[in-house]
């Protein structure tokens, strides 16, 4: 059992699915609030590692609660269902990367997606052998620092740290009190990570660094 760990996020991360995600909530948006309802790529991107009730409450703000509700869990139902034909783009030496960090660590993911996006990405790319665990917001409701705190505690890991893209990321990687590492080629901007890379190549590197 490996005691030292890499937690990455996803999206930003590990790959860029806005295209396929913004084509999947356009098609399932049309049915539900008819034809003039159109999400970009750009649009996704801007919202991408939010919890999804504030993504939701970003793309349907004059519907009720209820209503919002409804109508984004059928978008990412259909989601799901789309990425599995349509996967997003793998960001450059993610295989390679993946390949490398494995042989000496504990692979995961932590997410504040929906139920069934992250199998989506593991599925669409075949690549379910190279994580031990993986968990998100739609599993159990929490965010990102009590997600990387459970995959710690149950996957008995001594020591982790945590790649992601955004400034929330690094806010809730604080909260679990384990290294954050900012994917400067993702979405967003972080403010005092304890490294900075523009590859996943490059983090290879630096994970071995800091988890010595």
């Amino acid at each position: 059992m490996k005691s030292k760990a890499v937690i990455f996020d996803l999206d930003g991360t590990l790959w860029d699915s806005t295209i396929p995600v913004a084509e999947a909530w356009t098609r399932a948006g049309k049915r539900e609030l008819g034809k003039d309802f159109v999400l970009t790529p750009t649009d996704m991107k801007a919202v991408m590692g939010l919890p999804m009730t504030e993504l939701s409450a970003k793309f349907f703000p004059a519907l009720s609660p209820e209503e919002r509700f409804r109508v984004s869990s059928l978008c990412m139902t259909a989601e799901n269902r789309y990425l599995l034909k349509h996967p997003g783009t793998p960001y450059p030496g993610l295989k390679d990367a993946l390949t490398e960090l494995g042989q000496d660590y504990f692979l995961a993911i932590v997410s504040n997606c929906q139920q069934g996006y992250i199998e989506a990405f593991l599925d669409s790319l075949h690549l379910r052998s190279y994580f031990g665990d993986f968990v998100c917001w739609g599993d159990d409701g929490l965010l990102k620092g009590g997600n990387i705190s459970l995959i710690m505690a149950r996957d008995h890991l001594a020591k982790a740290l945590y790649i992601g893209d955004t400034h929330g990321d690094e806010i809730e990687t604080r909260i679990a009190k384990i290294p954050f590492v900012h994917a400067a080629y993702g979405f967003g901007t972080a403010e005092a990570p304890d490294a900075s890379v523009g590859s996943l190549r490059e983090f290879v590197g630096v994970a071995k660094r800091i988890l010595r």
